[in-house]
């Protein structure tokens, strides 16, 4: 497994690269909470699941912030060079 940042990971099951994250939920008629393990995309190479990584990554991103362009391309720049230091 390849851990990621915020709440991502890669992982494979010999045949295949799944993008993952763990979702949380709360039932609505106990209050009791559980998570579960939400699988965002299939791929056929790491590079693939790195890709749809920064893709998830932005979206989060994009939904919970307001940005302009120039935050968006820092924000495009700073998950490179996060994926360049854990692989390299």
């Amino acid at each position: 497994m390849i851990n990621l940042k915020n709440g991502f990971y890669i992982k494979s099951d010999g045949t295949q690269f799944m993008l993952c994250t763990i979702k949380e939920s709360t039932k609505k008629e106990t209050g009791e909470k559980s998570s579960r393990e939400e699988v965002l995309a299939y791929c056929g190479t790491l590079e693939q699941a790195l890709n749809a990584y920064k893709k998830e990554a932005m979206l989060k991103k994009v939904a919970e912030e307001d940005m302009d362009l120039k935050h968006v391309l820092r924000a495009i720049k700073e998950l490179k060079n996060e994926i360049h230091e854990q692989v390299g």
